[in-house]
């Protein structure tokens, strides 16, 4: 009896292969190493694959002609896809993606491995920042702890060289005592080791105005940090601004002098 090869699959086998193929292009898109543009592409191009080759009825050498015409489109759209060496965001950016994905999977171990790879690549990444510190915290967040406790473990990470884990204990601490300006000054130093020089100053700030007018010293000396980390965002005028303020506050603030008498010999002043 002749056989109709012209039958559609049945149902159920469609369903399967459709299903296949949206997760193949889902991984394939989040293993694509360029932007959100290129990730579509490459997503899409992954799913109509079986769209073409499955989901059309197989009549006398249509598969040949469709090779012979999809083939050619499927070369020009690799060579098309060419492209430069990611950037160092772009590599940050990817790992947050990943660390996104592996939180809301509930495996924050991963999470962690991720957002702590997208601060390695990028220490400006405040989003990278604040999620690695929320899976560090389901990680290693524990109630019995005080928030000296935290405070003395990222002095330690941070004694160590480990200022990426110092962060997170940091913020541990600050979480349990929002008014340990300590543990915010000690964040600012952290971030700063990083080149995170708007973090810096965030933590700075917080630990000036939680600072008591009569520590003198202390409050000398974040002024004196802060006019440093300002300078090196280029921002001349608030950097020699809390320099004076350094030494208004404590005239014997040989570091803030030093750095203030810098100020002046390479003109920072005109440089804003």
């Amino acid at each position: 009896m002749y056989m109709n090869t012209c039958n559609w699959f049945h149902p159920v086998d469609i369903w399967h292969s459709f299903a296949w193929s949206v997760k193949s292009a889902y991984k394939a898109a989040g293993d694509d190493d360029g932007g959100l543009g290129s990730k579509i592409g490459t997503f899409f191009i992954w799913l109509l694959i079986p769209l073409v080759f499955y989901y059309i009825p197989i009549r006398c050498g249509l598969s040949l002609i469709v090779w012979a015409v999809y083939g050619p489109i499927l070369l020009i759209a690799r060579l098309c896809g060419v492209r430069d060496e990611p950037t160092l965001h772009e590599l940050s950016d990817r790992h947050a993606s990943r660390g996104w994905r592996q939180w809301f999977r509930g495996d924050y171990k991963k999470a962690l491995i991720e957002y702590k790879e997208a601060i390695g690549y990028n220490a400006e990444n405040e989003d990278a920042f604040y999620w690695c510190a929320e899976a560090y915290a389901y990680l290693h967040g524990r109630n019995d702890l005080s928030a000296d406790e935290y405070y003395q473990k990222g002095c330690e990470c941070f004694d160590s060289g480990d200022f990426v884990t110092a962060i997170m204990e940091l913020t541990l601490s600050v979480k349990k005592n929002k008014e340990n300006h300590g543990a915010y000054n000690m964040l600012a130093h952290s971030y700063i080791k990083l080149n995170n020089f708007g973090m810096g100053v965030k933590s700075l700030t917080k630990a000036i105005e939680l600072c008591s007018p009569n520590q003198k010293d202390l409050l000398s000396e974040r002024y004196q940090n802060r006019g440093i980390a300002y300078a090196c965002q280029n921002k001349s005028a608030e950097s020699k601004s809390d320099l004076l303020k350094a030494l208004e506050i404590n005239p014997e603030n040989i570091n803030a002098k030093d750095a203030l008498e810098e100020f002046e010999a390479s003109n920072w002043g005109n440089n804003n």
